[in-house]
């Protein structure tokens, strides 16, 4: 699944002509995109386990955003809830304005439970790096990785990398 949304995004960006329209250059202020992703997380309490986000994005200016995002970790043993405020910074790019590289910075908390060692929970502190692609003026492909600090289980860090969608309102 991840690899077919990297190769759509791909094959998109190929296809696509890089000139300018309304719907990669309309400015964001007041505007408000929801998404959902698919991935992995790495170095958990329990290893790799499979990824899901949910996440809302603000945009104060034209690039900058705040939002809440909400990450769910699972494996055989390890059930985990985050939910944390965000605040992105996304560049513009001239020569490829469907194109939006970000960064964001986020705090709240971690819940996780891992079955043999019971309940935990902390903080989070999630920094993300990734790239937005307008795929239409319906529809982002969004991918981040995520270098998540917390203090659950014993457990100081793990990464997490996501693929997925949003949609602006």
């Amino acid at each position: 699944m991840l690899a077919s949304l990297l190769g759509l995004l791909v094959l998109t960006s190929l296809g696509i002509a890089q000139a300018q329209d309304s719907s990669a250059t309309a400015t964001r202020p007041g505007r408000l995109a929801v998404g959902a992703g698919i991935g992995l997380q790495g170095d958990t309490a329990d290893g790799t386990a499979f990824a899901f986000n949910l996440n809302g994005d603000y945009y104060l200016t034209k690039n900058v955003a705040i939002g809440p995002l909400a990450q769910f970790g699972f494996t055989s043993d390890l059930t985990q809830f985050g939910l944390t405020a965000q605040v992105k910074y996304l560049l513009d790019l001239p020569q490829s304005p469907r194109l939006k590289p970000h960064a964001e910075a986020g705090i709240g908390f971690l819940v996780s439970d891992l079955h043999h060692r019971g309940t935990d929970s902390g903080y989070l502190l999630p920094l993300g790096l990734g790239v937005e692609y307008r795929l239409s003026p319906k529809v982002t492909l969004d991918t981040t990785l995520f270098f998540n600090f917390t203090d659950v289980h014993d457990n100081t860090f793990f990464v997490s990398w996501i693929a997925g969608a949003k949609i602006p309102f």
